[in-house]
């Protein structure tokens, strides 16, 4: 039975991979990210790999902005008429260098990845 999975950070890398898989064997995927346009891609890209009865949507969600949570989650769980389950693979990146020289941005890449997602993850549930 095809499930209905949300998936934050589905565009890029190991989520892009995830989502694929899940569209191949026919799930509904509901994608969120921060890029409208690499959104629409992506699921323009997962439409095309799933079975016809599959649906695949999307809609914006930066992990760094909470206060977008709640109307991306509703919005998710419109689309698909509810969700079984939900992957995160969004995060903010950075080299090992950039984390030593910047504590701005080792401060922003902790919240984000830490905090906003335990966050999100209580939104969900």
């Amino acid at each position: 039975m095809p499930l209905n999975v949300v998936v934050l950070g589905g565009t890029k890398g190991m989520g892009r991979a995830v989502a694929r898989r899940l569209a191949a064997r026919g799930d509904r995927v509901h994608l969120l990210g921060r890029d409208a346009d690499e959104l629409a891609k992506g699921a323009a890209d997962l439409q095309a790999r799933a079975p016809s009865s599959a649906r695949m949507t999307w809609s914006v969600c930066d992990l760094e902005h909470p206060e977008q949570f709640p109307a991306a989650i509703e919005a998710a769980s419109t689309a698909l008429g509810g969700f079984d389950t939900v992957v995160v693979t969004a995060a903010l990146f950075g080299t090992q260098a950039r984390l030593e020289t910047d504590r701005e941005f080792t401060r922003r890449l902790l919240t984000v990845n830490f905090a906003n997602t335990i966050v999100f993850c209580e939104y969900v549930r």
